[in-house]
Order: C-alpha cells, then sequence, then structure tokens
C-alpha cells in the first residue's frame, strides 16, 4: 500500500478532533442542531490551521445519512466519498485555478441540479480570493437568493481581498492559530502511535517553526522522519532545517555584554561557514530578541521551554531597559 503522508493520515474527521478552534465548532455545532444552516460561510485564517477539514466536518455532519448531526458516522456512503473527497453532492473548488466568470458561470448551472442522494448540496471553495472581480460579482446574485438546499463555503488566508460585498452576505469565521503546546501534544501522539522516538525538544523546534500550522507541523514531520525513522534529536532537527542552536544566540549576547565585538564576529563567521540559510538565522535571531525583550519587561513568552526561559532569564539581568 502507498504511504499516506501525515498531513492526510492524521486529517482531522469530527469536530472533536479539530485543534483551537473551539469558538467555531461551538457556533456550528449549534447552527446543526437547531436546524439554522446558513446559506455562505467564509472561513478565514492562515495555512494550515483547519478551514478546508472544517469545511469537509460540516459537509459530513449536514449529509450524513443520520444527519443533520453533529456526529456524522463516517461510515456511511455519503460520508466516505465527503472524506474521500468524490461526493456528487459536495464539489470542491480550487479557487486558484477557477478564477474566470466562465467558471463561475459553470458552477451556477451546477445549481440547478438538486442533491442526488444527500440532503444538501455543498460547493467548497478553496483560496476563494483568488477569484476575479467579474467572477464575484457573477457570484454575487447567487448568493442572495441561492436555490434551496444549497450551501457555500469559502474558505482563504487573504479576507482583504475579498469584495465587502461578498463578506456581507456570509457569515464569516476566523480561524486562529494554533498554540505551540497545541502542536506539540498532537505531534507526541502521532509519534506514539507511528512508533517513532523523538526528543521532546526536537517537537518544539518542530511546532515552532510550523508557525501555528497543525498541516505544516505534520508535513515537517514526516520530511524529519525520512532523516532518520530510528532515534530523532533536537540536532538532527535543526540540522534539517538550518536552524541555528540557541545556544549560538545565548552566547551572541554573552559576547555583547562582556564587550567583544571580535568573539561575536567570530560567532557569526562559525555560523556563515555552516553554509546557514542567513535570513533564517536574522529572522530567528530577531524572534530571539524579541523573547529577550518580553523577559526583561517581566513577561513571559509561550514559545519557550523552561531551560532556554532560565539561561534568557540570567542572561537578561546583564542589560537594563532604559
Amino acid at each position: 500500500m502507498a504511504y499516506i503522508v501525515l498531513a492526510r493520515k492524521y486529517r482531522p474527521q469530527r469536530f472533536t478532533e479539530v485543534y483551537a478552534q473551539d469558538h467555531i465548532v461551538q457556533i456550528i455545532k449549534n447552527a446543526i442542531e437547531s436546524d439554522r444552516i446558513g446559506q455562505a460561510y467564509l472561513f478565514t485564517g492562515s495555512r494550515g490551521v483547519g478551514k478546508t477539514s472544517m469545511a469537509r466536518i460540516f459537509a459530513k455532519s449536514l449529509n450524513c445519512v443520520n444527519g443533520p448531526t453533529i456526529e456524522p458516522c463516517g461510515v456511511c456512503s455519503n460520508c466516505i466519498e465527503i472524506t474521500a473527497g468524490n461526493s456528487p453532492d459536495v464539489v470542491e473548488i480550487d479557487g486558484a485555478s477557477n478564477t474566470s466568470v466562465d467558471d463561475i458561470r459553470d458552477l451556477q448551472k451546477e445549481l440547478m441540479y438538486s442533491a442526488a442522494r444527500s440532503k444538501y448540496k455543498i460547493f467548497i471553495i478553496d483560496e476563494v480570493h483568488m477569484l476575479s472581480k467579474n467572477a464575484f460579482n457573477a457570484l454575487l446574485k447567487t448568493l442572495e437568493e441561492p436555490p434551496r438546499g444549497v450551501v457555500f463555503v469559502f474558505a482563504t488566508t487573504e479576507p482583504h481581498k475579498i469584495l465587502p460585498t461578498i463578506i456581507s452576505r456570509c457569515q464569516r469565521f476566523d480561524f486562529r492559530r494554533i498554540p505551540l503546546e497545541s502542536i506539540v501534544a498532537r505531534l507526541k501522539d502521532i509519534c506514539v502511535h507511528e512508533h517513532i522516538e523523538i526528543d521532546e525538544d526536537a517537537l518544539f523546534i518542530i511546532a515552532k517553526k510550523s508557525d501555528g500550522g497543525m498541516r505544516d507541523a505534520l508535513s515537517l514531520m514526516d520530511q524529519v522522519i525520512a532523516y532518520g525513522n530510528v532515534k530523532i534529536t533536537a540536532n538532527m532537527v535543526r540540522s534539517i532545517f538550518g536552524i541555528v542552536d540557541n545556544d549560538i544566540y545565548h552566547n551572541i549576547m554573552k559576547a555583547i555584554i562582556n564587550h567583544d565585538p571580535a568573539l561575536m564576529i567570530s560567532y557569526l563567521n562559525a555560523i556563515l561557514d555552516k553554509g546557514t540559510d542567513i535570513e533564517e538565522f536574522i529572522n530567528s535571531y530577531l524572534d530571539y530578541l524579541r523573547n529577550f525583550l518580553l523577559i526583561k519587561l517581566k513577561i513571559t513568552p509561550k514559545d519557550l521551554n523552561a531551560e532556554q526561559l532560565g539561561t534568557i532569564n540570567q542572561l537578561a539581568g546583564s542589560f537594563s531597559c532604559y
């Protein structure tokens, strides 16, 4: 059997599996239970936070043979087809590839046909902000008076590019970035299930690099597993992604404290000699300085482990805020 990447294998299939979006899950579940299904929904948020997964779970909840229900069975023909992406009643459209007025007109022709064997005909348009202005205008009338039993779900990472007239006709839900600790916990569970031995610090590095996106974290995890599938260490992860060890940043700060520019430059040269991406280094160092400043202001950053927090706390004592 062909290998299934972690992002697909562990994609959320139920509302309870969606991370850090409890506010949205609760509203949608309430809407289903009270039979107050809207005509159009707009899911916004950064990449990999669960927008399209939520749209599919919502579709299963509406079209499950037991539905509408907040607990789709996942085993009926409708649920299986939606999970596989080949349901005739749930049409998924890539907005980046279908940007023209003609594409929207083809969609409108689909509206003429009612759902084949489900209660709702659902259209999920991903990256909807990629539609042209004319395509949006062609969609306006349909959103105002959609046929009975039709639901639109739009997903986008750039809501500011969508016409206000479109947004005003949708129920908008803003997805949050997934907290670092939630990503670490999820990765840890997956590693146990996949029988992968990995350091806690390695999980922390992967979670931090994913920038709040669970899908990105799972994709990075796949890459790490391919590199070393026996025992994964933090140093291994840093090597794969060209991440500079925090000890280097600590040493640079010590050189600044000791007024030793020659030593600081030697650290920088050592980093460059290793072929480290200079942009990656600068961005990581800026992040380090941000955490340094927060600690100096008596604010505890959420993206540091206990060891790093202790070291920076010690170094921060040598600096003044003024």
